[in-house]
């Protein structure tokens, strides 16, 4: 079978071979010459007779962000507030330390002051009162 589709593919390209040389022939016996058509023009030819593209727009200007030393500028100079922030609350802590004690020492002699006075006005109230009215 394969011989006989290779025999029938032979055939066709023969077939086609006489065709064109039979053209061939009529076309140079009606004056046409083959070669006085002109060859086809190749892309690059074509491409060089398109006109030429529109001028492109100007460049959108980039418009950057800060650099990187900007940004570490700004974040050393954040952190130095916070340092700062940090050491006012730890001095502030350390006054409520030392604030608390004393505080603690006065609550408690105040509070037995009170209980002094409270005890006398107990005391003046508890005798009879002698004195003329």
């Amino acid at each position: 079978m394969t011989f006989g589709i290779r025999a029938l593919v032979c055939f066709i390209l023969v077939v086609r071979t006489i065709k064109s040389r039979a053209i061939s022939s009529r076309l140079d016996l009606a004056g046409v010459r083959l070669n006085s058509i002109p060859p086809p023009q190749s892309v690059l030819d074509r491409v060089r007779q398109l006109p030429p593209p529109p001028p492109q727009p100007p460049p959108i200007p980039l418009v950057r962000g800060p650099t990187l030393a900007t940004r570490m500028t700004t974040v050393e100079e954040k952190l130095d507030a916070l340092a700062a922030q940090m050491k006012s609350m730890l001095q502030l802590m350390e006054t409520f330390n030392r604030w608390h004690p004393d505080i603690d020492n006065f609550t408690t002699a105040l509070s037995k002051d009170l209980k002094e006075l409270t005890l006398r006005v107990e005391a003046l109230e508890a005798t009879p009162n002698n004195a003329p009215p």
